[in-house]
């Protein structure tokens, strides 16, 4: 029993760095800008899909483990 409120308490952990990850993407989401930072833009949007995948594989694999584990 222990054991499953530790993984239950790794699975929040995750979730909850998943939705920071989330958070820091939508705090740097690019405005309308001039053509010569479209570079910028390009970087910013990057990074956007970065933290998003990196949030969603997060996510998965701490659900998998838990699944994993009750199985």
């Amino acid at each position: 029993m222990k054991n499953l409120s530790l993984r239950a308490i790794d699975i929040e952990a995750h979730a909850w760095s998943s939705l920071a990850a989330i958070d820091a993407a939508t705090d740097i989401l690019p405005t309308a800008s001039p053509p010569e930072n479209r570079a910028q833009t390009a970087l910013r949007w990057t990074t956007i899909f970065v933290l998003l995948a990196a949030a969603g594989l997060g996510t998965i694999a701490c659900f998998s483990t838990a699944v994993n584990g009750l199985t």
